[in-house]
């Protein structure tokens, strides 16, 4: 049923409602432990939804009219994705050639091991391969589709949609807790963590592998649409569910009982607290510094409210607090962590081993993004993607690039230092992952038209106007 499920609405978006495409994509991303097609029929290979969503909507693009050459222009670009096409050839022949050229002679952390192996090409190969090209497919679509204010407009829609379905998976775990009801969207061959307590809580996975990918999925949804929603005008149904769908992720990330979710909203906090000082400085009409105001007294108004429980019932917040020092304080005295920390030893062992060049994306895991980068791919790809960072975070719009593009690129840089800080914990695998792809598309996007320009290019001229046309976005979003 639930093939049938996926296939009948993934062949009525491409066939009858295209624009719909981009929306189905984020709506995929929260069934990470569901594949698409029998595992026994492909091999053992699992084809995850986003997987397929991303492909698709790549080809619906560049069947288009100019599609081709306007993503050879996105991807060659340097000041857009040049840096990442670069590393994503770098990853991939070296993911061909080093499981083979080192097999026997490295020792790694296999995927689907609890034990340290040789290394040997395998399956997991490809799979993390299909994984890492469909990121860059996200990217590479996205920054097709945010060229035109109507794909800015469907960027945002889209953005807001996911997030409410990465809410509803969590509520439906929550629901379902104890049974087998959602047993046939977990279809994967990598192993599942599903059951599990903390201090009697149980802990939310979702339609995800384990509580942390769910954490943080909810994470980098909640701080995506607080930061790129306001693109969507305030008034309207629409408008409002907006503005409530961030924190309604963002309390499912703090249920899931992640550490590293529990991080990730701690730099929500901060990246919050600074983007509202500096909307403050820069806000120049009344009905602007208003709006803040009453932004800073609901805020100040929970705080009290939180204040006067915890002085009136000291123990009220206790749960919490044991919460919070178990999964992040003492997180390291754990038997998970001390797994994770052997890990990530055994790959950047592997990578000295490899005299520096990699053991091959899919062939080691480890408990961290930055640990699998420089494993998988080596220092050379390591330095690619940093460099490809680096301009990301460097990006920034001119005084005459309109507000939805300032916004798209101001958020989409804010929400990946959330997004960055799960995975810098807990990510097995180089795959950067569908929602760092969303965010690096959008920036690639703002930053193909005029008006926006890196602070190395501040001093040159503007880039000229590129009218790339958007096939996806509905009229009047």
């Amino acid at each position: 049923m639930a093939y049938a499920l996926f296939w009948s609405m993934f062949g009525w978006t491409m066939l009858r409602r295209r624009e719909w495409a981009l929306p189905l994509l984020f709506c995929a991303m929260s069934f990470g432990a569901f594949s698409v097609l029998p595992p026994a029929a492909t091999g053992g290979i699992t084809i995850l939804p986003r997987t397929l969503c991303a492909v698709a909507l790549l080809a619906a693009l560049l069947v288009e009219r100019d599609g081709l050459s306007k993503a050879w222009a996105s991807m060659a670009d340097p000041r857009r994705l040049g840096l990442l096409t670069a590393f994503m050839v770098m990853a991939v022949v070296i993911s061909l050639f080093m499981p083979r050229l080192f097999a026997g002679h490295v020792t790694i952390m296999g995927l689907n091991s609890a034990a340290p192996e040789l290394l040997q090409p395998s399956t997991t190969i490809y799979t993390q391969i299909i994984y890492l090209t469909a990121s860059y497919c996200v990217a590479l679509a996205v920054s097709l589709i945010g060229t035109t204010p109507e794909g800015r407009r469907t960027i945002a829609n889209a953005v807001i949609i996911g997030t409410l379905c990465a809410v509803f998976t969590g509520v439906l775990d929550v629901a379902t807790h104890g049974t087998n009801l959602l047993a046939p969207f977990r279809t994967a061959t990598y192993r599942l963590l599903l059951v599990g307590e903390i201090l009697g809580s149980s802990r939310i996975v979702g339609l995800m592998p384990e509580a942390s990918a769910y954490g943080g999925l909810c994470a980098g949804f909640g701080t995506a649409a607080y930061f790129i929603g306001r693109v969507i005008p305030a008034d309207g149904w629409w408008g409002k569910l907006a503005r409530v769908a961030p924190f309604l992720a963002l309390g499912m990330a703090a249920l899931s009982t992640s550490s590293s979710a529990y991080l990730g909203l701690g730099m929500f906090c901060v990246v919050a607290t600074l983007d509202w000082i500096i909307r403050f400085l820069r806000a120049t009409e009344q009905d602007e510094r208003r709006t803040l105001f009453r932004e800073f007294a609901i805020v100040l108004t929970m705080l009290v409210v939180v204040g006067l429980v915890a002085l009136l019932n000291s123990k009220a917040f206790a749960p919490a607090y044991r919460m919070i020092d178990l999964m992040v304080f003492q997180k390291s005295q754990s038997a998970s962590y001390i797994e994770r920390s052997t890990w990530n030893t055994v790959s950047l062992r592997a990578l000295a081993q490899t005299w520096w060049l990699g053991v091959g994306v899919g062939s080691t895991r480890s408990s961290s993004w930055p640990v699998a980068l420089v494993s998988g791919t080596g220092l050379l790809g390591g330095a690619l993607m940093a460099a490809f960072l680096l301009r990301f975070l460097s990006a920034s719009t001119s005084k005459d690039a309109d507000r939805p593009s300032r916004q798209i690129l101001y958020g989409a840089k804010l929400s990946w230092l959330v997004v960055f800080i799960p995975g810098a914990v807990s990510s097995p695998s180089v795959d950067f992952g569908t929602m760092s792809a969303s965010l690096f598309g959008m920036a690639a996007a703002v930053m193909g038209i005029d008006g926006v320009r890196t602070i190395q290019d501040r001093r040159r001229k503007p880039l000229g106007r590129r009218d790339i046309r958007q096939p996806l976005a509905r009229k009047g979003a």
